[in-house]
This record gives structure tokens, sequence and C-alpha cells, in this order.
């Protein structure tokens, strides 16, 4: 787990180049959903991705909430 700070608009800008980028280097993810919500009263962004790779995890999904914490953006796993 990493964390780092930005701002809203930084954090939501980099998430969208990390999954283009995640996306074009592995044929296997595929983003379900890449949206902004309230959670709990707090604007997140939600990713979720799709991964069909049959290694020994297995094809699986990943929800990835980046959220609120002490005024900045925080990526959360």
């Amino acid at each position: 787990m990493w964390e780092d700070t930005f701002s809203f608009n930084e954090l939501s800008s980099a998430v969208d180049e990390y999954y283009r980028k995640e996306q074009s280097d592995n044929a296997k993810l595929r983003i379900v959903e890449n949206t902004v919500v309230q959670l709990a009263g707090q604007t997140t962004k939600k990713v979720v991705t799709e991964n069909t790779a049959n290694d020994e995890i297995g094809p699986h999904r990943m929800i990835t909430y980046y959220v609120l914490k002490d005024g900045k953006e925080r990526k959360r796993i």
C-alpha cells in the first residue's frame, strides 16, 4: 500500500492516466467503472477494474476508492 497527497483534480487526472497506461500495457485489464461518487458524504473517485488473466489469482475485479483525508486526497487500497 502507498499513499501520496494530491488535490482532487490532480488525483483524478493521475488516476485516469495510470489506468490508461495499465490498460494499454495489459490486454487482460479492463476498466469497468471510473467515476466520481459520494461515499459517506465525501467526494471520492471510484475505479473498478477487471482482470481476466488466468494466473494464480484467476479472473477477478478490484474496486479502489480514492478518498479525502485531512484536506488532501490520498490513494487507499
